[in-house]
């Protein structure tokens, strides 16, 4: 028990030490589309579109600056998405239509455009690292591939009392993705995507250790003269 205290407080202190905050969010992806590349082990190479429809995800993130006075700021998240595919194969899909489900590693470097106390307006790019599978019913297929994107990124934070932010921001990325697929029938291959899409995100940040300063340094008023005005 003593070893996992020690092991939280080396963790957590160096939080509470620095300006930084951590979140809960939401991200809203609009909807992805991707131009994908097939390559069966033994077939033809074919080209197929694929869209997928909104989704809902969750995901925790630290901000290294959510409303400090200074021009930068980092966001490292990760989030978590169950995806449904709208078109596959150029084939609209309706009622519950199966896809699969997304890990995304984000950075942010952002670059404050408005720095108040109270809001801070940001703009800067944005890379993911995310691996996407699926596993569907039809023939057992199953598939996994590793995507890299890069997308530039809008926010605003707006802090609320000492310890507590509301943000949100909005991307547009582009990324490419390279994987390989299965199924029961002996089938199998690679395939590379072409990926763009809109994800807005919405975050509730724990703010610890941030102090605002503009730079404005208040004069200390004059000492009192001790000489008699009366001689």
């Amino acid at each position: 028990m003593k070893m996992l205290q020690k092991t939280v407080l080396l963790i957590t202190t160096p939080l509470f030490l620095n300006a930084s905050g951590l979140a809960i969010y939401v991200p809203y992806g609009l909807g992805d589309s991707h131009a994908v590349t097939d390559s069966p082990t033994s077939g033809i190479e074919t080209e197929y579109d694929i869209d997928y429809k909104s989704s809902l995800g969750f995901g925790l993130a630290y901000d290294g600056n959510l409303g400090e006075d200074t021009l930068s700021n980092t966001r490292f998240s990760l989030e978590y998405t169950k995806r449904e595919f709208d078109t596959f194969a150029n084939i609209g899909c309706s009622g519950n239509c199966e896809a699969g489900e997304r890990i995304n590693m984000v950075t942010t470097f952002g670059f404050g455009l408005l720095r108040t106390k109270v809001v801070r307006l940001w703009l800067g790019p944005r890379f993911n690292l995310a691996y996407n599978w699926h596993s569907l019913n039809a023939n057992d297929y199953s598939s996994g591939g590793l995507e890299v994107g890069i997308a530039p990124a809008l926010g605003v934070n707006v802090n609320i009392g000492s310890h507590l932010s509301l943000a949100a921001d909005v991307d547009y990325r582009w990324a490419g993705e390279f994987g390989a697929w299965t199924n029961n029938i002996g089938g199998s291959g690679s395939y590379t995507s072409s990926i763009q899409g809109a994800t807005a995100r919405l975050y509730v940040f724990f703010r610890f250790g941030e102090v605002y300063d503009d730079g404005v340094v208040t004069p200390e008023p004059a000492p009192e003269s001790n000489i008699d005005t009366e001689l």
